[in-house]
This record gives structure tokens, sequence and C-alpha cells, in this order.
């Protein structure tokens, strides 16, 4: 399916200009309607705003921990800035024996929170009173794209503004969380641009 703009360009903006009294003919009307609401909602371009910041946050998880979560990896920003995009990776820790697989995103769980005032993340519905707690956790697969960041808009606030992230092992029925797999590293990339005083 072609996009909305396509359509205005191709189909309405045509007829409108060739015949002005159209543009705002009732039937017209609801055509470009229909269309809009057929094609607006179902995707999402991926605009990559300017973000001159990148930072990272590393974590290990240990093969047969279980679904206990890593303690709370915390990045103090060095200065007022908006959070524009994240982007995971995994990779196997060393030559780790331990365990048979290497994991994938899908098999690991994040909470994000911004300075412990409210999470991002959430399976169960919004937790602000800083808990790590099960409701929090989404597979890192969930959560952003294998190729792209995932785009999004967080100013952390607070005297050290700062964003946290924890993980854990995704649950599988009738396997123990992180039975098979290597111990991992998970990484997250946070790319920012500084806010102006007052904004």
């Amino acid at each position: 399916m072609s996009s909305l703009s396509d359509y205005i360009r191709g189909k309405f903006l045509p007829l409108a200009r060739s015949q002005p009294g159209k543009a705002s003919d009732p039937d017209v009307l609801r055509a470009l309607e229909r269309e809009a609401n057929l094609r607006s909602d179902h995707f999402a371009a991926q605009v990559y705003p300017i973000a001159p910041f990148a930072w990272n946050v590393q974590q290990l998880i240990v093969q047969g921990n279980g679904q206990n979560p890593t303690p709370r990896q915390a990045f103090d920003l060095p200065f007022r800035a908006e959070i524009v995009a994240i982007h995971s990776t995994v990779c196997r820790a060393g030559t780790s024996a331990t365990g048979t697989a290497d994991a994938a995103r899908a098999d690991i769980q994040c909470a994000i929170d911004l300075s412990f005032s409210e999470y991002l993340t959430s399976a169960k519905g919004t937790n602000p009173n800083g808990n790590v707690v099960d409701g929090n956790f989404v597979t890192l697969e969930s959560f952003d794209l294998v190729n792209s960041p995932r785009i999004v808009s967080y100013t952390p606030e607070g005297a050290i503004p700062q964003i946290g992230f924890a993980f854990r092992w995704a649950a599988v029925p009738g396997v123990a969380p992180g039975r098979d797999f290597r111990d991992t590293f998970v990484q997250m990339t946070l790319y920012a641009r500084r806010v102006p005083n007052g904004q």
C-alpha cells in the first residue's frame, strides 16, 4: 500500500488543481478521509533526528541466573539532554564455557526508567514508584529494531538526570530462564542531543 502523501500528490492535488470546485466536494472529501484512515496509521517512517552524542551502557547477564534481574545500571547524563534513540546489541561474554547457545535479543528482557520517576517499559501497566518488578520488563527485540535504533524522545529530569536499565533472561514455558545460554553482554547505546537552557 502506498502512503497517504502519495495518494494526495497523485490523485487529490491534480484533481483540485484541474477542478478547484471538486476539492470541497463531499464525495471527494469522504474518499480522502477513507484513504487517510486506511493508510496513515499503519506505517511510521524512521526519521533520524540529529544526535551528536552517543553513550553506551553495558551489563553482563550470567547463565543460570533464572529470571533474577541484574542490578540497575544507571547512566548519569553529563548535562540536560534529550535521548532521541536507543539501540540494543547482545554478544557472548568472552569464551564462556557455560551454556550451549548464544543468546539473541528475544532471549533477554529489559526494564528502562528515567531517574527512577517513570518506567519506559511495561508489560502490566505503569509503575512510577521506581521498583524493578515483573511488569516492567519487555524483550530487547520488542523494544527496538534489529538494524535500526528505536526513535524516542526522552528527557530525564532531576538534579542529576539519569536513565536506568535492568536486564534478565526471558521466560520460556517449560525451560528455566537462561539455562541454555552462554554468559552474555547486553549493550544499550543512547543517541542524544543537548537541551538548551530553559527548554
